[in-house]
């Protein structure tokens, strides 16, 4: 029910009780209540119980879907599976390249350091084969 629906029933359901005060206070109340960021349909009470095509419902708010994601965990956002040519690592989808076992901490799918014992060769892979390193840049000098 979208908010004008809400207010046309109220009017139609109580016509005499509805004075041009009181429809102005429910639609104050309305605004201030808040009117939720991509809900495309409120229930009588005004929480969102449908969200437009590009958002989810999580716990009564509707928030921007990952358009990579093909799944989620309704009762906290989380991408639960991604579109295929995507995979998963945390609660994110990336593209679909081989993710380095021993790097430690990524941005995307950019490996940015890698585990304690390993560092970056010359294909920007995490290795332990590095006998001297550059420790400005963390790359291997030679294996």
């Amino acid at each position: 029910m979208s908010i004008i629906q809400i207010i046309y029933h109220y009017i139609i359901m109580f016509p005499k009780v509805m004075s041009c005060t009181i429809i102005l206070s429910l639609i104050l109340v309305i605004a201030n209540a808040g009117i939720i960021p991509g809900c495309s349909s409120y229930a009588s009470n005004l929480t969102c119980i449908a969200c437009d095509p590009t958002y989810i419902l999580v716990k009564g708010q509707c928030d921007s879907a990952n358009p990579l994601c093909a799944s989620y965990d309704l009762s906290t956002g989380n991408c639960l599976t991604c579109i295929p040519g995507y995979i998963l690592n945390g609660y994110n989808c990336f593209n679909d390249t081989p993710i380095d076992p021993y790097c430690s901490q990524y941005s995307g799918s950019v490996c940015l350091s890698c585990l304690i014992g390993y560092y970056f060769n010359a294909n920007g892979k995490c290795a332990n084969t590095c006998v001297t390193f550059n420790l400005m840049n963390g790359y291997c000098n030679s294996c």
